[in-house]
């Protein structure tokens, strides 16, 4: 639940106790940190009293304003949340501090700051009753401070009495003998307290400890009080001091401790007492790895060409000749030129010159002629080759090879590139050969997925692998029959393995595999056991949910128990927490002998205000345990002892009585003071 207290941004949450819970905060209007302490009445419901221990925790510090006391900047109430807004205490607790390892000069410095606190206090007329480790903080610097006096008594107010029948406010372990018997604690209960504080720094445990929490207190009552080891020994004096079990054997306040702490004249045994530190163990750092990279090249493949140089005669009286179609056109040529030889001698008798370059030129058209002649030859034969070509490729390809049919083909390209025929039987080839070559890829992948599911086993660990291998041979082949069989029997058992995991704690393995199996296939059986399933996990989430809340019920009542918050108005004390698990599972064993504990505790306590002549109380401590169990035995006794002696004093005392009625109130004392005398 988020808090909103106007003026304060809230950090985080940095403690909770049994009716508040503490923020790290800013105080918005001063930007400083504080620690804003908040009780809301959605935890305390209608009960007043925790809201007066509350704010009396708030006006009480307000009202202590100390170097060692922690320090109340602001409180109040917004929209149902009481709010005390303090001084920010970040160098931990003395709890931190003893776990850790302390000197002696440093128990002792701690312990005459809290002193100091303490006595500032019962000069202001408030007793703490409640002075443990956790409840001492340090500032930034180290200096130490007393905080929570959410239990402080006014003991200057004689109608401030706190402690009410039935209830002993403090924690077991710290507290004096006469809060252990309910009695009016003063300054003196919280040097006690102090002196066990004092003990656990030095020893680095408490001196009295038990199974139950009635038992520490008894010991606090009738135990010796502890002795320190021979290398502390020059602290006895101070601790039997503050551990006296009579309040008038202590000192008397806490000047009188600190003038006798800081008058001690013994050196001081510079020795840890207690260590608790482990050195710090240093990791080596991680070696990274490298990333290999790899580099592909491109190999470019130049092709060369062939040119055709063709030639070309040219002449004043000749037509050159363009092109030549076939033989005849060839011969007309040749046989024109040859006819116009005898005019063009009779023209050029006059000149020797041109007889020469006439003939030079007519030895040009004779090689001319003879080399076109070669050539149209040379392409008879090659036509006739390219064609016979085709003719072999054409046979190799409807005997289907492939191979030999393309190299026929490639050799008569070669010859003739434009060859159409050749070109489109060309392209048959290839797209036959790659779709050859695609079949034979696809057969062998498939071949090689089946040898995969041959070696996977059928459990659930790899049944997916399995369905995996049948959709890629699926996806290869379409319409691989085996394959598809093999798929539905392997979905079949995987509905078998989900079916298997149906029990306590692999339910969610159990849907995550039928959501898998669905997602390949809709099949009827998988969704049926899936919505099984997913019914049973909603069930048993319930059922967790209402254990864990069982559990942390079980928890608070404890913590109620062992602080002996056993009854009150509401539910904030264990037989009210007991109570409500019961209202959740009526069978709780757990919850049942918790109020039996209760029960036990109450006769307990009871036996306790009777052995100090208090059996007002302990009838009144009887009368609530047989409330809860009114068949209780040693309740039912105890109560039965109480009424026989009362019973027997009141018949001792019965006749003065009827007497007294008939008398003076001056003759009534005097016969009565007389006949006790005979």
């Amino acid at each position: 639940m988020v808090i909103d207290i106007p003026g304060y941004k809230i950090i985080r949450q940095i403690g909770a106790g049994g009716m508040a819970v503490v923020y790290l905060a800013v105080q918005e209007a001063l930007d400083r940190e504080v620690a804003l302490k908040v009780m809301s009445l959605q935890v305390t419901g209608q009960d007043t009293s925790f809201q007066e221990r509350f704010l009396r925790e708030g006006k009480s510090i307000a009202n202590l304003s100390h170097y060692r006391i922690v320090g109340v900047y602001d409180m109040g109430a917004v929209n149902g949340n009481f709010y005390i807004a303090m001084e920010y205490l970040n160098g931990g607790s003395l709890k931190d501090k003893i776990q850790a390892g302390l000197t002696p000069e440093q128990a002792l410095d701690i312990i005459k700051a809290i002193a100091e606190s303490l006595g500032f206090a019962h000069k202001k007329g408030y007793v703490h009753r409640d002075v443990k480790p956790m409840n001492i903080l340090f500032r930034g610097d180290g200096s130490p401070v007393l905080t929570d006096f959410g239990i402080a008594k006014i003991v200057l107010d004689a109608g401030a009495e706190l402690t009410s029948t039935g209830l002993i406010m403090g924690t077991p372990s710290y507290m004096s003998p006469e809060q252990a018997k309910g009695e009016v604690a003063d300054g003196r209960s919280d040097l006690y307290s102090l002196g066990i504080v004092f003990y656990e720094m030095l020893i680095g445990i408490v001196p009295f400890t038990a199974d139950t929490a009635i038992a520490v207190l008894m010991k606090h009552v009738n135990d010796d009080r502890p002795a320190l080891p021979e290398h502390l020994r020059r602290y006895q004096y101070l601790l039997d001091r503050l551990l006296a079990k009579n309040p008038n054997d202590r000192f008397s306040n806490a000047d009188e401790f600190i003038y006798a702490a800081a008058h001690e004249d013994e050196e001081l045994v510079a020795t840890t007492i207690h260590p608790n530190v482990q050195p710090p163990v240093t990791k080596k750092p991680k070696k990274k790895s490298l990333k290999t990279a790899v580099i592909s090249s491109v190999l470019l493949i130049a092709f060369g060409g062939m040119s055709f140089l063709g030639y070309q005669y040219m002449s004043r009286e000749v037509a050159p000749i363009e092109h030549v179609d076939n033989k005849n056109s060839l011969l007309e040529n040749s046989n024109k030129v040859v006819a116009e030889r005898p005019a063009i001698e009779k023209s050029s008798e006059k000149s020797a010159t041109l007889d020469k370059v006439q003939e030079k030129k007519n030895e040009e058209a004779k090689i001319l002629k003879n080399s076109l002649e070669s050539k149209m030859l040379a392409k008879q034969n090659a036509e006739k080759k390219v064609e016979k070509l085709l003719v072999l490729a054409e046979q190799k390809w409807s005997s289907g090879e492939l191979e030999e049919t393309e190299r026929l083909i490639q050799d008569g390209l070669n010859m003739d590139s434009e060859h159409q025929k050749l070109k489109i039987l060309q392209i048959k080839v290839q797209d036959a050969i790659q779709l050859r070559d695609e079949g034979e890829a696809k057969k062998i992948k498939i071949q090689a997925l089946y040898e995969q599911i041959k070696t996977l086993k059928s459990d659930d660990s790899e049944v997916k692998k399995t369905i995996q291998a049948y959709q890629a041979i699926i996806r290869l082949d379409a319409n691989n029959e085996k394959a598809k069989q093999g798929l539905d029997d392997t979905m079949h058992l995987l509905y078998e393995n989900a079916l298997k995991m149906d029990k306590p704690g692999h339910e969610t393995a159990a849907l995550s595999l039928l959501d898998y199996g669905l997602s390949v296939q809709d099949n009827v059986k998988l969704k049926i056991l899936k919505n099984k399933i997913s019914v049973k996990i909603r069930e048993n989430k319930e059922i967790q949910h209402k254990k864990n809340k069982i559990n942390n019920l079980l928890v608070e009542a404890n913590e109620y128990a062992d602080q002996l918050e056993l009854l009150g108005p509401g539910d904030k004390n264990a037989y009210g927490i007991y109570q409500k698990i019961l209202k959740i599972d009526p069978n709780n064993a757990k919850a049942k002998m918790g109020i039996k504990h209760v029960v036990n505790e109450l006769a307990e306590l009871a036996k306790v205000r009777v052995s100090v002549n208090d059996k007002q109380n302990g009838l009144a401590l009887v009368e609530k345990g047989l409330s809860i169990d009114p068949k209780h035995p040693g309740l039912l006794a105890l109560k039965q002892k109480i009424q026989t002696k009362e019973a027997a004093k009141n018949s001792i005392f019965a006749p003065f009585s009827q007497q007294s009625e008939n008398m003076t109130p001056d003759q009534s004392k005097s016969d009565i003071i007389f006949t006790l005398d005979q």
